[in-house]
């Protein structure tokens, strides 16, 4: 493929950024709230993934690709 001068060969479009899945661990569905409403004021696209036991978070784990995860351990 040629190119004309002053004309790209590619769009310009811009690319859509994958959102970042976070796992929001914690028996309080009280605490899971405030966390993801803390982190809504992110410029990142969120996805939130939410378990109450250490099994939910396994399962978590398993199936889905997780990036960040917030896990209170006690």
């Amino acid at each position: 493929m040629q190119q004309t001068p002053g004309k790209p060969t590619e769009s310009a479009a811009p690319v859509a950024k994958p959102a970042v899945s976070v796992l929001l661990a914690d028996p309080s569905r009280v605490i899971r709230e405030v966390t993801a409403d803390a982190l809504k004021g992110s410029p990142a696209d969120l996805q939130y993934v939410e378990a109450e036991t250490g099994e939910q978070v396994l399962a978590a784990l398993r199936t889905n690709k997780i990036d960040l995860a917030f896990v209170d351990v006690q």
